[in-house]
């Protein structure tokens, strides 16, 4: 298994060190190319001291951001690998990811559920406005913190880039997200697309499922209480912890913020404080919610963010739609 990872905000380099950390410790031996465009000599050295850790600084002026996944996956299938995975570098993986992805065939492309509850999930409205006949409806939208690929996934992958590099979706990229058309809106809009069209409606999809496998952690609502009660019951973590949107490094306005405090992310990060090599003070909790919370449950990821979590889950009318919609669709 080769794990691609790319950080072109020098804000951000924590990041990347804990997902590299927290991936070699989990799944050892897995090879990692991480792509950092800005990282200096210091930053190279922290990494590569790694076994299996190759540092790229090279900057391709056609791609930025998350227009370059297709591309390095492209690239590390090229280079040999028989199974390609991106990651997101605002992950902590918490188990065996290379035992977990290995069990699914290779023709299926492998690709998160997003969050419970959010706008605009699954559908085949994507597919029409990127001009394809829908092939399949979709049940929910990719999220691309994670992709699994192989040999299988070329033409695909191909598609997805030259997508991801065409004036339209540059342009749309340049405005706010909240004006930007819903299948331009990330580059998963543009995956979810493809997949639900006839061009590519047969290649198998595995999910790895939202709660579950991933724990989306939006505000309190993207691991949502019902999530994290089954999870407790079954004595279970996720595989992966996403700090979806919000980093908790660089909080908004520099301000506290109680869902960053107690955001699974957080709780799982603070494990690799001491192999940073910089300064980790924003992993401490600064409100006092915070502060119980953490010593009641000892820091657990699932347990300590509950209570916000539940009257989130209570009040947030998206949720119970969600759960409308999905009665509705089974009768």
């Amino acid at each position: 298994m080769r794990v691609c990872a790319y950080e072109d905000r020098s804000t951000d380099a924590v990041g990347a060190k804990i997902l590299v950390l927290s991936l070699l410790r989990h799944s050892p031996g897995t090879r990692v190319d991480v792509t950092l465009p800005f990282a200096s000599d210091e930053l190279v050295h922290w990494f590569e001291r790694s076994p299996g850790v190759r540092v790229s600084k090279v900057r391709d002026p056609s791609r930025s951001g998350y227009q370059v996944k297709a591309r390095m996956l492209l690239d590390a299938l090229d280079d040999g690998a028989t199974e390609a995975v991106w990651l997101d570098t605002d992950i902590v993986v918490g188990g065996d990811l290379r035992r977990r992805l290995g069990a699914y065939p290779a023709e299926a492309i492998i690709v998160a559920e997003e969050y419970f509850g959010a706008p605009g999930q699954g559908g085949s409205q994507r597919t029409r406005a990127l001009g394809l006949e829908v092939g399949r409806p979709m049940p929910s939208t990719a999220n691309t913190c994670v992709v699994r690929v192989t040999r299988w996934h070329r033409e695909l992958l191909r598609e997805w880039d030259r997508r991801l590099t065409s004036d339209e979706y540059r342009d749309a990229q340049a405005k706010p997200w909240f004006e930007r058309p819903l299948h331009l809106l990330g580059d998963q809009d543009v995956l979810t697309g493809l997949l639900g069209s006839t061009l590519f409606a047969g290649t198998p999809i595995r999910w790895l499922r939202r709660g579950r496998d991933v724990a989306q952690c939006f505000e309190h609502g993207g691991y949502p209480a019902h999530e994290r009660l089954r999870n407790l019951l079954a004595r279970e973590q996720p595989l992966l912890l996403h700090s979806q949107g919000e980093k908790p490094w660089r909080p908004p306005g520099g301000r506290p913020s109680l869902h960053l405090e107690l955001s699974p992310y957080t709780l799982a990060a603070a494990d690799y404080a001491q192999d940073l090599a910089e300064d980790s003070g924003w992993l401490a909790p600064r409100l006092r919610l915070s502060r119980v919370l953490r010593k009641v449950h000892r820091g657990h990821p699932t347990a300590t963010g509950l209570l916000p979590a539940v009257a989130r889950e209570l009040r947030d009318q998206r949720v119970v739609k969600t759960w409308l919609r999905r009665v509705f669709a089974a009768g």
